[in-house]
């Protein structure tokens, strides 16, 4: 049920000053902990209390019901206290009046104990007196046990809940369990529900709204933060552990965007929002792979199989207005996996949106051709291609590789070859004062192989520019640190196999050796950056390319190659190539 009615029942339940027991399931995330204490603390502030003390414990890591009950009593306190957290004070008061209720009853077992803790100097060994009597002291209260899902090896499940049934039964408390139910493996969450059905007297599920998560993960009153909701809402993200995380990375940011063009702080906010859901919440968000591989023309070359799975994808990407995946977009995702950002390449990629944006001509410009197409079905295909070819002759340099291979493929679905050959020659042109990565056609995120003339291009472009680098030098420290950053890995990524293969002529004896295994090392590596199967697949290319010119040198290969890979170097020849 939604947050309001979870909290409704909650208040219902502290209403009653009968025993009993309430369990609040959930999913990971979803403010289970926060609504209780809400809803506690509403209940405080009302005055009405159905027992004078209550405790909260968590059972994570605990492991035997003695420590849960000794947790139970070192944290109960007074509701009518000023706060309900346990401190020095609340323990001592809590002793003393474990003192009065064992001498009135003559009980000696337990004065004993409540004697010997209290004439202790310091509270950090009354556990060892605790333990034997906790279960003793803990009677008429008010109960939260939460984590059940985490608790201990050698805390039962079944134990839990048979020491809760007690305590409803036979010491008058109310006792609220708060679990997720995402943390139960099958066998375990079977046998662990057998039992609850037979304790709990009312099992409420937390599944508040994207509303109400955004509600209580943000501050609405806060312009970024109502931008940020908005956003949240629209993806139906409902756990607030995971908005928050997206928040906090927002506020690292926050500050050097905040003289940009609004158009830039919407992009992040969309961007982060999006990307910060498919990287924390993985199971429920779009996967990163399908994102990266979107882009503004998916719609018209879709796959021949969809699966149910990744039409509701597309629904939803479309719904969020996402095309695709910007250079800011590659910058932001990179700070999500690595835990910070690269306050630089942020700085230098939102400079780069602030210009773009304050173009609203040539917003205009590049919207135009989808606005023809979208339009209707009338007669217009001729200005649709003219708004096409503008497009590129214009605005060339405004343009990511994967709009144009979309542009260049719809005119030549239009019979306009010698157009779209032209074009490509245009956007070279245009953008011949960027990184070499921009003409890299692997480092783009293409859902599908590009345009034959467009690739070409663009490699003919890649060969002739020379390495603003020495590749040398970065992948010897990186085999020195053991570590590199994404603009190592974008100039490596940047070399053709033919500079590869030049690098490794140039190299003898342990240097070699170290430049090639980083480099392999590259192809093995698992992540969110595409650039290091480029480089792996690259030094691997380069190692068959040199295996092939002599016999000496496939000998010299044959250690680094998979068997599917080794070369067949030519029998005529028997130099060291």
């Amino acid at each position: 049920m939604s947050t309001q009615l979870a909290r409704q029942e909650m208040h219902r339940f502290l209403a009653d000053t009968r025993p009993g027991v309430l369990s609040v399931s959930g999913r990971w995330g979803v403010g289970k902990t926060f609504g209780w204490r809400q809803a506690l603390q509403e209940m405080r502030q009302n005055g009405n209390f159905p027992r004078e003390r209550y405790a909260y414990v968590s059972v994570f890591g605990l492991r035997n019901i003695d420590a849960l009950k000794a947790a139970i009593f070192q944290s109960t306190v007074k509701l009518d206290s000023t706060e309900v957290q346990p401190s020095i004070a609340s323990f001592r008061e809590l002793v003393n009046s474990a003192t009065n209720y064992a001498e009135a009853g003559s009980r000696k077992g337990l004065n004993a104990i409540v004697t010997g803790i209290s004439a202790l100097p310091w509270v950090g060994k009354a556990s060892e007196l605790i333990l034997p009597g906790a279960a003793l002291l803990i009677r008429n209260q008010l109960i939260c046990i939460d984590d059940l899902e985490r608790a201990g090896s050698g805390l039962d499940l079944a134990d839990i809940l048979g020491f809760v049934s007690s305590l409803r039964e036979e010491k008058d408390c109310k006792v609220v369990l708060l679990l997720n139910e995402e943390g139960f493996n099958e066998a375990r969450d079977k046998d662990f529900r057998t039992h609850l059905e037979k304790v709990v007297d009312q099992a409420v599920r937390y599944t508040p709204t994207p509303e109400e998560a955004a509600g209580t993960a943000l501050d609405i009153s806060n312009p970024l933060d109502k931008l940020l909701a908005q956003r949240t809402k629209i993806l139906g993200i409902t756990n607030i552990r995971v908005i928050k995380r997206i928040r906090s990375f927002l506020s690292f940011i926050e500050a050097d965007l905040a003289q940009l063009h609004p158009v830039v702080m919407e992009e992040t906010v969309a961007g982060l929002a999006l990307l910060g859901w498919a990287v924390f919440e993985p199971m429920l968000a779009p996967p990163l792979d399908s994102i990266r591989q979107r882009n503004e023309y998916s719609a018209y070359f879709p796959k021949e199989e969809t699966s149910p799975e990744e039409a509701e994808c597309n629904a939803l990407l479309d719904r969020y207005g996402f095309t695709h995946m910007s250079e800011f977009d590659d910058v932001i995702l990179a700070g999500l996996t690595a835990g910070g950002f690269d306050l630089e390449a942020v700085r230098r990629e939102a400079a780069v949106l602030h210009e773009a944006a304050g173009k609203a001509d040539v917003h205009q410009a590049l919207r135009r051709p989808w606005e023809i197409l979208e339009g209707g079905f009338g007669d217009d295909e001729s200005s649709f291609k003219a708004a096409l070819i503008e497009s590129i002759e214009n605005h060339g340099s405004d343009l990511g590789v994967g709009q144009v291979d979309g542009i260049v493929k719809h005119l030549r679905e239009l019979d306009a070859d010698d157009e779209a050959d032209g074009l490509i020659k245009v956007f070279v042109e245009a953008n011949a004062g960027k990184s070499r990565g921009f003409f890299d056609i692997k480092q783009h995120h293409l859902s599908e192989a590009p345009d034959v003339n467009l690739a070409k291009a663009l490699e003919d472009k890649l060969s002739g520019l020379t390495l603003d680098h020495d590749p040398k030098s970065i992948l010897a420290k990186i085999d020195e640190d053991g570590s590199w950053g994404p603009s190592d890995t974008d100039f490596l990524a940047s070399m053709s196999e033919k500079d590869y293969v030049h690098l490794l002529q140039s190299l003898k004896g342990k240097e070699l050796s170290a430049v090639v295994r980083i480099g392999l090392r590259f192809s093995r590596l698992e992540g969110d950056d595409p650039a290091c199967s480029i480089i792996g697949d690259k030094m691997l290319a380069a190692l068959e390319e040199l295996g092939k010119r002599s016999r000496l040198n496939a000998i010299r290969v044959r250690p680094y190659l998979p068997r599917k890979r080794q070369p067949n170097a030519p029998s005529d020849v028997d130099s060291n190539g």
